[in-house]
């Protein structure tokens, strides 16, 4: 937590020096719209000059996207992996826990 603060106050004293290294800090924010306004408006800027830390965004984004729709389908266990955890329950935690 002290690391972040003094990022944020790193960042106010010098605007200038914002780098990759507090992008990739305030990245998980940043995508999900909690920073405040003075700051998103400084890693934007940032993003706007570094294809890499764009790209990392653009990951980010789509790697939240994936993970949120495959979180919305139940898939079906295959059988043969059902079957081996069902068998594991049993031994380990006995035949009534199933």
């Amino acid at each position: 937590m002290i690391r972040m603060y003094r990022l944020i106050w790193n960042m106010l004293r010098h605007p200038k020096a914002y780098t990759c290294f507090h992008t990739r800090a305030f990245l998980l924010d940043y995508v999900e719209g909690l920073l405040a306004e003075s700051t998103a408006r400084k890693l934007a800027e940032h993003l706007g000059d570094c294809p890499e830390c764009s790209a990392l965004v653009r990951t980010y984004r789509q790697t939240i996207s994936v993970a949120g729709r495959g979180a919305a389908e139940e898939l079906p266990l295959p059988p043969e992996l059902e079957a081996r955890l069902i068998e594991f329950m049993r031994n380990t935690l006995g035949p009534s826990s199933i």
